[in-house]
Parts: structure tokens; C-alpha cells; sequence
């Protein structure tokens, strides 16, 4: 036979003060696993955002160089190409078609990390000195020219190219919730430009 206030006891029984304890270490560590999930899916959705942002610079800046330097040799200039390098190439084009040749740098500032574009104005026979700078893209990691010939060899006699190689690559530009570079990584980008105006001068 039970006592009656045994029993009433018995059924009063609650948690112990080290099962409290590790109910709320458990919920603890169960809470922080799941924040930090969510801050890293957070940081893998800006990362691709910041890839997309990176690849739509990345092809926009190609297209632009290579519509600039596909328009190199437009007459009438002196020479097409003034000077090649593997970071630099220096034209002449009448691109404004004012019939007058205009001379135009494109190339990596290794200063900067970005790349530039130098113009010179003719102005009585002779281009200006000092020359008009415009930054055509900024964190650039590495910009590279390659120079083919008609057979698709490559070569670095101007009177011979009729091709050039760009190989360019950009630093990702992490904003707002992502600052870490490496979770979105670099992009790099290569394109061949074909133009039918090198090696034309002036008659």
C-alpha cells in the first residue's frame, strides 16, 4: 500500500539544476550552429553576387578594348601602331572622323591596378604632350597584350600583326556584407581582336 502523500510528492518532481544546465548548453550550441549557417549562407550569396558583378565588368571591359583597338590604323595616320608591350599598346585613329589621326595609349598601371587610356590631339602637325588619361577599369590585377600575325603566329614586328591577344583579370569587388576577396575569387578573361586596319600608313 502507497501513502497518499508519498505519491503527491513523487509527482512534484521536476528538473534537477545540472539537466537545466545542459538543456540550455545544448540549446546554446544547437542556436549558435544554426547562426552561423545562416551568416555563411548569407556570405556565399553575396560571393556570387559579387562574381556576377565581376564577370559583367569583366566582359564589358574586354568589348570595350576590343572595339578601341579593332579601330586602330583608321586613316589617315602616319602608322597604325606606334608602339607594342605586353602591357601597353600605342595606335593612331581617326576615330572621331574629323580627318585628322588621334594617338591613344591602352595599358595596365601597375600603381594604380588599373587600366588607362592616354589620348593625344593632333595640333599643328605635332600630337600634344601631355595627353588626356581616362581609367577604363580599376582593380585590375593583371593585363596582358599578345600580338599574332595573319597565320595566327605570334609576332612583334608591327608591320606583321593583324591580331592581338588581351588577357585581362580582375580582383573581385566584395561590398556591403562581404569583405573576404578569396570567398569570391578572381576572374580572368581572354579575347583575340582582329583588325583589318594594322599595318595600313598613310600614302
Amino acid at each position: 500500500m502507497v501513502k497518499l502523500g508519498k505519491a503527491r510528492k513523487e509527482g512534484r518532481k521536476g528538473f534537477t539544476l545540472i539537466e537545466l544546465l545542459v538543456g540550455i548548453i545544448v540549446f546554446a550550441i544547437l542556436l549558435g550552429a544554426m547562426a552561423f549557417v545562416f551568416v555563411y549562407s548569407l556570405r556565399i550569396a553575396s560571393a556570387s553576387q559579387v562574381r556576377v558583378r565581376t564577370q559583367e565588368d569583366l566582359r564589358s571591359t574586354l568589348d570595350y578594348m576590343s572595339r578601341l583597338i579593332r579601330r586602330a590604323g583608321i586613316k589617315p595616320v602616319e602608322t597604325a601602331l606606334e608602339e607594342i608591350g605586353e602591357k601597353s599598346v600605342t595606335f593612331q585613329s581617326d576615330i572621331d572622323g574629323d580627318g585628322q589621326p588621334d594617338r591613344f595609349r591602352l595599358g595596365y598601371d601597375e600603381g594604380t591596378k588599373a587600366i588607362l587610356l592616354e589620348k593625344w590631339r593632333l595640333s599643328a602637325g605635332a600630337f600634344t604632350e601631355s595627353g588626356v588619361v581616362e581609367v577604363v577599369m580599376d582593380g585590375v590585377k593583371d593585363l596582358t597584350f599578345v600580338y599574332y600575325s595573319s597565320a595566327n603566329v605570334e609576332t612583334i614586328d608591327p608591320d606583321e600583326i593583324s591580331a592581338i591577344g588581351i588577357h585581362l583579370t580582375l580582383y573581385p569587388k566584395p561590398s556591403g556584407t562581404l569583405q573576404d576577396k578569396a570567398l569570391a575569387g578572381e576572374l580572368s578573361g581572354t579575347t583575340m581582336v582582329y583588325c583589318p586596319n594594322l599595318g595600313i600608313k598613310k600614302s
